[in-house]
């Protein structure tokens, strides 16, 4: 997996990644869809969620950051 700095996407990128993220992944689930993306986009600012890139499946996907450890760790095992 590749980390992949939020202020490297285009904010047509950055705001259809975290739609998905919203509607698919996430267990954000307070709040307007408009709450629920600034959510998502102060917690990639304060360094609290990443993006990450799997070179093998090619998908992106956001991660809060304890969910990326446990991902990390899994992987090492």
């Amino acid at each position: 997996m590749i980390k992949i700095p939020y202020t490297e996407l285009s904010k047509a990128a950055l705001d259809n990644l975290i739609d998905e993220f919203i509607t698919r992944d996430s267990s954000v689930t307070d709040g307007t869809i408009e709450q629920k993306r600034e959510n998502v986009v102060n917690a990639l600012r304060s360094g609290k969620a990443q993006i990450t890139f799997d070179t093998q499946s090619e998908t992106a996907h956001i991660w809060a950051n304890d969910e990326l450890e446990k991902v990390h760790c899994n992987s090492r095992s």
